[in-house]
C-alpha cells in the first residue's frame, strides 16, 4: 500500500512515523518525489481542482502565475507540497496546498476530511498548475493528484481550462448536458435517475451554467424560471434524501434581488418541506430562512 494509500485509507488512529510523513520532494524530476507513493482511494477523486487561488489565495497565486507566465508559457507539472494545518479564529482545519513557499490554496472539504493526515504533517503531492492574464489580472488554476499511478491531468499545454466566466459557464453546461446524455443511454438505474431528475427535458445539473450566465447578464426573470425547472428535477431525484440545495440558494438570491421577499420565504420553506428533518438542522438554507425572518421566529 502506497504511502497516500495509507493516509487515506487507515484507520484515524494509524499513525504514520514522523520520518514517514515530512516528505517534501520540490527537486523531484519526475513530478512524484523519490519512493513517494501518493493517494489512492475510492471515495475520493484521485484528480482534485485545489480551491483558493482566485479568492483566499489570491495574492500568493498571482505570484506564481507571474512565474508560470513568465518562465513556463503559462503552463506546468510539478511536486507541490499538501499540509494539515490546524483551525484557527481565522479559518477552518484544513489540508493547504503549497508551491515554492507560495501557499496557492486548499483541498476542497470533503476530500480534507478523508486524508489521515496529522496536524502538522507535509507530504509532496503532484500538482498541475495553469496561468493566464485576464483583464483582472493573472489568474492560477491549480490541480493535484492524489493517486499511486501517474498523474492523468484533464488539461494539457496544448488543452488549457478555460478562464473567462463565460468560457467557464459554456464548459460546465457543456460537461453536464454531457453526463446526462450518457447516461440516458446506458440505461438501468443510473440512467433511472436521471431520468427522475428532469423537468420539462431538461436535468436539473444542465441549468447550473445557463442559471450563472442569466444572471450575470441581467436576466434575472429568466434565471429564476430555470431556477424553478431545476429546483423541481432536484425534488424529483431522491438518490440524496434531500434536494440539491444549490438552486433554491440561487432562486432566493434572485428573488431577494427582486424584493420579493414573501416569495424568497417560500423557495426555502420548499427546500426544507422536501428535506428530511436529521438534514434540516444546521444547513445552509434553514440559516437563510433565520437570517430572513428574524430572531425569535421559525418557519
Amino acid at each position: 500500500m502506497g504511502l497516500f494509500s495509507r493516509l487515506l485509507g487507515g484507520q484515524t488512529g494509524d499513525r504514520l512515523s514522523r520520518e514517514e510523513i515530512l516528505l517534501v520532494a520540490p527537486e523531484a524530476s519526475d513530478a512524484r518525489g523519490p519512493g513517494l507513493s501518493v493517494i489512492s482511494i475510492d471515495e475520493v477523486a484521485k484528480l482534485q481542482q485545489v480551491v483558493g487561488p482566485t479568492t483566499f489565495c489570491r495574492p500568493h497565486a498571482q505570484q506564481v502565475a507571474l512565474a508560470l507566465l513568465r518562465d513556463h508559457d503559462g503552463y506546468l507539472e510539478d511536486v507541490g507540497t499538501l499540509e494539515h494545518v490546524a483551525a484557527d479564529d481565522q479559518r477552518p482545519e484544513a489540508l493547504d496546498v503549497i508551491y515554492q513557499g507560495h501557499w496557492i490554496g486548499a483541498l476542497a472539504g470533503h476530500a480534507t476530511d478523508r486524508v489521515n493526515l496529522p496536524i502538522g504533517a507535509q507530504v509532496g503531492i503532484p500538482v498541475q498548475l495553469c496561468a493566464a492574464q485576464t483583464a483582472k489580472g493573472p489568474r492560477l488554476d491549480a490541480w493535484a493528484w492524489l493517486g499511486d499511478d501517474a498523474p492523468q491531468w484533464e488539461y494539457s499545454a496544448e488543452h488549457r481550462p478555460p478562464v473567462t466566466a463565460k468560457e467557464r459557464s459554456g464548459e460546465t453546461a457543456f460537461r453536464a448536458r454531457t453526463m446526462v446524455r450518457e447516461a440516458l443511454v446506458e440505461g438501468g438505474q443510473r440512467g433511472e435517475d436521471f431520468v427522475a431528475g428532469s423537468e420539462h427535458g431538461i436535468h436539473y445539473l444542465e441549468t447550473v451554467g445557463p442559471i450563472e450566465q442569466l444572471k450575470r447578464e441581467g436576466q434575472l426573470e429568466a434565471a429564476l424560471k430555470l431556477c424553478y425547472i431545476a429546483i423541481e428535477g432536484a425534488e424529483g431525484d431522491a438518490r440524496f434524501g434531500e434536494p440539491a440545495p444549490w438552486y433554491t440558494i440561487q432562486a432566493a438570491i434572485i428573488h431577494r434581488k427582486l424584493k420579493q421577499r414573501e416569495e424568497e420565504i417560500a423557495v426555502l420553506q420548499r427546500w426544507l418541506d422536501h428535506c428530511p428533518a436529521e438534514d434540516r438542522e444546521g444547513s445552509g438554507v434553514q440559516k437563510r430562512l433565520a437570517k430572513l425572518l428574524g430572531p425569535g421566529r421559525s418557519s
